[in-house]
C-alpha cells in the first residue's frame, strides 16, 4: 500500500482539480469522443501519388480537412449532434474502400470525402472536450492523444508487421470503437455544448455571455502556433532529418513532465508551456548539424517540446472556451482551423514545399524561432490575462465532485433570491460557510489572498451583511 505522505500519493492528490477521483467514469465516451476522432483523422495513406488537376494530393485532403472544420463554423446547434452521427456512419463506409482501392483518383476521392467528414466529427467532439469535460479528464484525453501520435505512429510504425496489422484490424477496431463513442456520448446527462457541472439542470444550453474573448481568442492561437511547429517537423522527419523513433520517445517523457509539474510541483500551465518552446526551438537548434549526437538528442526534444505543447495548449484552449462559456468563440476556433488547414497546411504549405528542399532544416529552423519570439514577447500580456485565469492556475470547485452538491443548494439561492452571484463568489461563499479563513481559501483556490478579500467585499455587498458572524446567522454554519 502506498503511504498517503509519499511523492507518489501527494502527485495524485496535491490539487483537487487534477485528482484521478475526479475522472468520471461513466463519461468515458465523451473522454474518447475527441481522441478517437484525432486518431481517425489519419487512417489515410500517406504516400498516394494521385492527383486531380494537377492539385496534390495532401493539398486536396487537408482543404477537405478544412472545409469539415468550417461546417461547424455555421452549423445550428441543433444539428449538431445529428452531424456527428451521421458523419461518422460516412466514415465508417469510407474506411474500407480506402484500404482496397488502388492509387488513383478514386482513392483520392474517398479520402478527401473521408477527410472532409472526419473534419466536422472532429469539430463537434472538440465542443464535447471543452464543455462536458472537467480538467483532469481533457488533460487524460490528450495523453491519449499524444500517446497514440507519439508512440503508436512514430515507434510502432517503425516495424512492419504492425503496420501491416494496424491498417486492417488496428482501423477497423478504432472505428468501431469510435462508433460507439459516437453514440454513446450524447445520451442523457452527457449532452452536447455543455453542462452545468454544478447542478446539471442546463446541460443543453451553455452559451453565457456569448461574445468575443481576446484572452480565449490568444489561448486558440496558441494551439494554431504549435500545429504550425508540428508541421514543419513532419517535413524535416520526411527528409530524413529527425529520427521518428526517437522522437516518438519524447512523448512519454511529456506525459511525466507535465504530470510532475501540475501534480507533484503544483505550478501553472505557464510553466509547461515556456518549456514546450524552449525544448522545440533546442531541438530544431542542434537538428541543424550533422552528427549522431545531434540527430537523436534534436529528435529527442523536439519530440519532447511538441507533445508538451499539443497537450497544454488543447487543454487550455478548452478550459478557456468552457470558462468563457461563449459558442461564438468556438465556432471562431473552428474557423481558425479551416483556415490552418486550407491556406496554410493545404495551399500554402504544398505550395513552398518544393522550394523548401535541403534548405528545410533553416527553414524550420527560422519559422520555430520566429514564433517562439512572439510568444515570448506575448507573454507578459498571457501571463496575466490567460494563465492566471481560474482555468489554468486556480482551482475550480465545479471540478471537485465533493462540492457538486453543495454548489447546487448556492445555485438554488442565487436564483430564487437574485442575488447575481458570479461563479468565484459562490465558491467562496460555500468556503466561507465552511468556516475556512481567508488564507486557507486561497491556498485551496490556487489564488492571491487579495483576490480572496475582493472577492468576499463583493459577496458581503451583494448578501447585504458585514461580517462572517452575519453569514453564519443568515445562512447557517456547513
Amino acid at each position: 500500500m502506498i503511504n498517503s505522505k509519499s511523492p507518489i500519493a501527494r502527485i495524485f492528490t496535491n490539487r483537487d482539480e487534477l485528482s484521478l477521483k475526479n475522472i468520471r467514469i461513466e463519461r468515458w465516451a465523451a473522454i474518447l469522443v475527441f481522441p478517437l476522432s484525432f486518431i481517425i483523422c489519419d487512417m489515410r495513406h500517406f504516400d498516394i501519388e494521385a492527383s486531380i488537376f494537377g492539385l496534390k494530393a495532401f493539398m486536396l485532403i487537408d482543404c477537405a480537412l478544412g472545409f469539415g472544420w468550417l461546417v461547424l463554423s455555421f452549423l445550428p446547434k441543433k444539428l449538431i449532434v445529428p452531424a456527428l452521427r451521421l458523419s461518422a456512419i460516412i466514415c465508417a463506409v469510407i474506411l474500407p474502400f480506402q484500404m482496397i482501392l488502388p492509387d488513383g483518383p478514386a482513392l483520392l476521392a474517398a479520402l478527401m470525402m473521408f477527410q472532409f467528414f472526419i473534419g466536422i466529427c472532429l469539430g463537434v467532439s472538440f465542443s464535447v472536450f471543452c464543455f462536458s469535460l472537467n480538467n483532469v479528464e481533457r488533460l487524460l484525453g490528450m495523453f491519449i492523444i499524444t500517446s497514440c501520435f507519439g508512440i503508436f505512429y512514430h515507434v510502432l510504425f517503425n516495424f512492419p508487421a504492425f503496420v501491416a496489422f494496424q491498417k486492417i484490424w488496428g482501423n477497423a477496431a478504432a472505428m468501431l470503437l469510435y462508433l460507439a463513442a459516437v453514440f454513446c456520448c450524447f445520451q442523457k446527462k452527457t449532452a452536447i455544448l455543455a453542462e452545468n457541472d454544478a447542478s446539471e439542470k442546463n446541460a443543453a444550453d451553455l452559451t453565457g455571455s456569448d461574445h468575443f474573448n481576446a484572452a480565449v481568442f490568444l489561448v486558440m492561437l496558441l494551439v494554431i502556433i504549435n500545429q504550425i511547429m508540428w508541421i514543419m517537423m513532419s517535413d524535416m522527419t520526411a527528409e530524413g532529418q529527425v529520427n521518428s523513433f526517437i522522437y516518438g520517445i519524447g512523448t512519454p517523457a511529456a506525459i511525466i513532465l507535465i504530470i510532475a509539474i501540475h501534480f507533484y510541483i503544483n505550478r501553472s500551465a505557464l510553466y509547461s508551456w515556456v518549456l514546450s518552446l524552449i525544448f522545440s526551438l533546442l531541438g530544431v537548434s542542434l537538428l541543424l548539424f550533422d552528427s549522431p549526437f545531434t540527430l537523436y538528442s534534436g529528435s529527442f526534444l523536439w519530440g519532447l517540446g511538441d507533445s508538451v505543447g499539443m497537450i497544454i495548449t488543447y487543454f487550455m484552449c478548452g478550459g478557456a472556451v468552457k470558462l468563457s462559456k461563449s459558442f461564438k468563440m468556438y465556432r471562431i476556433f473552428c474557423f481558425m482551423f479551416f483556415i490552418f488547414y486550407t491556406i496554410f497546411s493545404g495551399i500554402f504549405f504544398t505550395v513552398i514545399h518544393p522550394l523548401i528542399g535541403a534548405q528545410s532544416r533553416i527553414i524550420s529552423f527560422g519559422v520555430v524561432l520566429v514564433l517562439c519570439c512572439v510568444c515570448f514577447v506575448m507573454m507578459p500580456y498571457l501571463q496575466r490575462k490567460i494563465f492566471d485565469m481560474p482555468w489554468s492556475d486556480g482551482l475550480k470547485l465545479t471540478d471537485v465532485i465533493e462540492y457538486v452538491p453543495a454548489l447546487a443548494e448556492i445555485e438554488q439561492q442565487d436564483e430564487m433570491k437574485n442575488l447575481g452571484l458570479s461563479p468565484r463568489e459562490k465558491e467562496i461563499f460555500i468556503l466561507l460557510l465552511g468556516d475556512s479563513q481567508r488564507k486557507h481559501i486561497a491556498d485551496t483556490l490556487k489564488i492571491g489572498t487579495g483576490t480572496v478579500n475582493f472577492h468576499i467585499n463583493n459577496l458581503y455587498r451583494k448578501l447585504r451583511i458585514q461580517s462572517r458572524v452575519e453569514l453564519f446567522a443568515k445562512y447557517g454554519r456547513k
